[in-house]
C-alpha cells in the first residue's frame, strides 16, 4: 500500500473527490434535486473530516514543538502556525463535530 493511500487525510479527500464526481454525473443526467443534495452532503462531510484530521495533526505537532523544543525560535514558529490556524478557522466555518451542527 502506498504512503499516500494510507494517509487518512488523503483517503478523506479521495472520498470527497469521488462523491463530487458523482454529483457532477447526477446533475448532467438530470437526477432529482434531493438525490444530488444528499450526495453534496457526502462531499461536505468528507471535506470536513479531512479538515478535522489536518487540524488535529497540526495541533499535535505544534504542541510537541512548544512543549519539548529547546529552541525558542522553533517554539515561536509553532505558536505562529497555531495563530494562523486559529485565524483561518475563525474565518471558515468547519463543524468540528456533529453536536455543533445542531446548536
Amino acid at each position: 500500500m502506498s504512503l499516500e493511500r494510507s494517509n487518512p487525510v488523503v483517503r478523506r479527500l479521495q472520498s470527497a473527490k469521488g462523491h463530487l464526481q458523482s454529483v457532477v454525473a447526477m446533475v448532467e443526467a438530470g437526477e432529482p434535486c434531493g438525490k444530488v443534495l444528499h450526495q453534496l452532503n457526502a462531499v461536505q462531510a468528507a471535506l470536513h473530516a479531512a479538515a478535522r484530521l489536518m487540524i488535529d495533526e497540526q495541533l499535535q505537532e505544534s504542541r510537541k514543538v512548544i512543549q519539548y523544543s529547546d529552541c525558542s525560535q522553533e517554539r515561536g514558529q509553532a505558536l505562529q502556525r497555531l495563530i494562523l490556524l486559529y485565524q483561518i478557522l475563525t474565518r471558515v466555518s468547519y463543524p468540528l463535530n456533529s453536536e455543533q451542527k445542531h446548536r
